[in-house]
C-alpha cells in the first residue's frame, strides 16, 4: 500500500478495531493466536480462536532471522499483511520493539501498521538482550506516538504495552518486580 488507506478496508478495520477492543473488555481471557502466515492463521480461524496476534519470534524464524529486530520492519509488516488479508478476524501485529529508540518514527511505524489493516500492535520496551530496556519517559513517548498517529488515520488501534524486565538478567528478583509493577501501571494509563 502506499500510504493510503481506501474507505472499504478503513471502514472493515474501524470495525475489526471496535470488536477486538471488546474482546477484550468479555468477562475471561482473550487467547490471541500466535500467527506467522496464511497457513497457521486458517488453522488458528477454523479452530475457533476470535483473534490473531502476530509472533515476531515465529515470523522471524520462518524468515530466516533471529527474535529481537533482526528482521525489518518491512519483512515483519509483509507476513502481516499477508495474515490480516487472509482472514475475517481482528489482527494484532507484534512489533518488537518498534524498530526504533526514537519515539518520533513511532509515527511513521503507527502508520504502517495501519495501512496493513491490523487493529492492535504489540510492543515491547526492549529487544530482549541484556540491558536493551528502555526507559520509562521513552517508551512512554513511543507508545503516546502509537496513539496519536492512530487516533489521527481514526483507528482506534489497541496497545499492548509489554514490558520485558524480567528478560534483564542484572536485575535483582525483588527489584524485578517493582520494577514490572511501575512499568505496566504506568504504560497502562497512556493508552
Amino acid at each position: 500500500m502506499d500510504g493510503e488507506i481506501p474507505v472499504t478496508m478503513h471502514t472493515r478495520q474501524a470495525r475489526l478495531a471496535l470488536d477486538f477492543k471488546a474482546l477484550h473488555a468479555q468477562p475471561g481471557l482473550l487467547l490471541l493466536a500466535g500467527a506467522w502466515d496464511a497457513t497457521s492463521t486458517r488453522v488458528y480461524e477454523l479452530a475457533g480462536f476470535k483473534a490473531i496476534g502476530t509472533s515476531s519470534a515465529a515470523i522471524a524464524t520462518s524468515q530466516g532471522y533471529s527474535d529481537g529486530q533482526h528482521m525489518s520492519l518491512h519483512r515483519n509488516l509483509s507476513v502481516a499483511q499477508t495474515i490480516v488479508e487472509c482472514t475475517e478476524l481482528p489482527v494484532s501485529i507484534d512489533v518488537e520493539a518498534g524498530y526504533s529508540r526514537e519515539p518520533a518514527e513511532m509515527a511513521d511505524v503507527a502508520r504502517a501498521v495501519i495501512a496493513t489493516g491490523a487493529v492492535g500492535i504489540n510492543i515491547e520496551d526492549s529487544i530482549g538482550a541484556p540491558d536493551s530496556l528502555v526507559d520509562i519517559k521513552t517508551q512512554s513517548n513511543k507508545i503516546r506516538c502509537f496513539r496519536k498517529s492512530s487516533d489521527e488515520l481514526g483507528i482506534s488501534l489497541f496497545i499492548n504495552a509489554r514490558t520485558d524486565v524480567y528478560l534483564q538478567h542484572d536485575t535483582a528478583a525483588r527489584g524485578q518486580l517493582d520494577e514490572t509493577i511501575k512499568r505496566a501501571g504506568h504504560y497502562a494509563f497512556l493508552r
